[in-house]
């Protein structure tokens, strides 16, 4: 993935642009007419909205907030009860999220983001 540049030439061999959400449809400009390629924004649905429901963008992925929330509470609880202490194999159970397992550094594996296209885009405001 790359970012086309403002200097560059008008066509940039490129498979995949990922751009800020505000340079996405200038950005569009600068790829090549193939047909081939493929451009992704950086931003929130608000901000890429238009670029999807206009086929600039396909699709982007992003973690929703909404789903976030009870994970990282259960998280807080299981901490601060002593369920969990941080170290790498300790399991609680995340709500909807089932049970998780606390990897290498003390990371949790919250899933897969959520894929925004032009299906469901509308059915999210933030």
């Amino acid at each position: 993935m790359t970012h086309p540049s403002d200097t560059g030439p008008a066509h940039v061999d490129l498979d995949l642009a990922g751009v800020p959400a505000v340079d996405a449809e200038d950005r569009a400009g600068h790829l090549g007419a193939s047909g081939a390629d493929q451009l992704t924004g950086l931003g929130t649905p608000n901000d890429m909205r238009t670029y999807v429901k206009n086929g600039t963008v396909e699709a982007f992925e992003l973690r929703d907030p909404a789903k976030l929330g009870e994970p990282a509470a259960r998280t807080a609880v299981a901490l601060a009860s002593g369920q969990i202490t941080g170290q790498e194999g300790g399991t609680f159970t995340a709500g909807a999220m089932g049970e998780c397992t606390i990897g290498k550094d003390g990371v949790i594996n919250l899933g897969k983001p959520t894929v925004f296209n032009a299906e469901n885009i509308d059915q999210f405001d933030f």
